[in-house]
């Protein structure tokens, strides 16, 4: 699979829809195709149900969610945990989980395996660096996010640009880093993209996009377009469809596939 660029997929989207669509359809796709939770760390399987639903939803691009990877991989591993919070000092939980070599080689497997399965390439989608760092601590019992402020959001970004590297060879066209914040995560300061210059510098360098996804649309840095978010309501059947140069979603677990497919034909 050869690499496409953020710019290219939004003029020609390869589904052929009048706007591209970026599709996260994991929630749905545990329910209808894997009639159980997506096992990420087996790369073959996770590279199958990707190319099944690829296949059925017509996503343009494969979105893979580095985010929920990593919640199973420490699920998997609490030596890895306990590690991450040997320490109390703030961001030392991300930069613990970023540095372990056993998830990131998950990751590397799972775009590996991926990309002989399907034709579209990959944006990668993770929490934004600050709340990944918020949420790195919280998974070792840190759920007291009063010490994070904003100059964390650049510390984070440089813990997660060395971690990119990794991934320099994977057909990626860009980062979805999600900023949306819900519960004790509204806490935290707000979203700036220009604080994640780290991440932009190593993307940019690589060839890939950086957008960042907040509750007014996605941001992209560097570019003059700019996506929005299709609700979830859209998937059961309300709502309607934002005008943006390119959207983003995530088809709920509750959706019928049916409604799916009349929702897809409408885009």
């Amino acid at each position: 699979m050869t690499p496409t660029s953020l710019t290219d997929l939004v003029t020609n989207p390869p589904s052929d829809r009048g706007t591209a669509v970026f599709l996260d359809h994991v929630p749905f796709g545990e329910r209808v195709i894997v009639h159980g939770e997506l096992p990420y760390l087996d790369a073959p399987a996770t590279a199958s149900y990707y190319g099944q639903a690829q296949g059925m939803l017509k996503s343009d691009a494969t979105v893979v969610d580095f985010g929920a990877l990593y919640g199973a991989a420490l699920a998997s591993n609490p030596d890895l945990v306990a590690a991450m919070g040997a320490r109390s000092r703030t961001g030392y939980a991300l930069r613990t989980m970023l540095a372990d070599d056993t998830p990131a080689t998950a990751a590397g497997r799972i775009l590996t395996a991926t990309s002989h399965t399907s034709r579209v390439p990959f944006l990668l989608r993770m929490p934004s660096p600050l709340i990944w760092l918020a949420w790195a601590a919280e998974s070792t019992g840190n759920a007291d996010f009063s010490s994070i402020t904003g100059d964390h959001a650049e510390s984070a970004a440089m813990y997660v640009a060395d971690w990119l590297r990794r991934f320099v060879d994977a057909p990626v066209t860009g980062l979805l880093l999600d900023g949306r914040r819900s519960g004790a995560y509204t806490e935290l300061p707000p979203e700036d993209i220009t604080a994640y210059q780290p991440v932009i510098n190593v993307a940019e360098h690589i060839g890939w996009s950086v957008m960042l996804q907040t509750e007014n649309g996605v941001e992209v840095a560097g570019k003059d377009v700019r996506g929005a978010t299709i609700e979830p309501g859209y998937w059961l059947g309300s709502g309607t469809v934002p005008e943006a140069d390119f959207l983003v979603t995530q088809i709920s677990a509750e959706a019928e596939p049916e409604t799916v497919l009349e929702r897809l034909e409408a885009l």
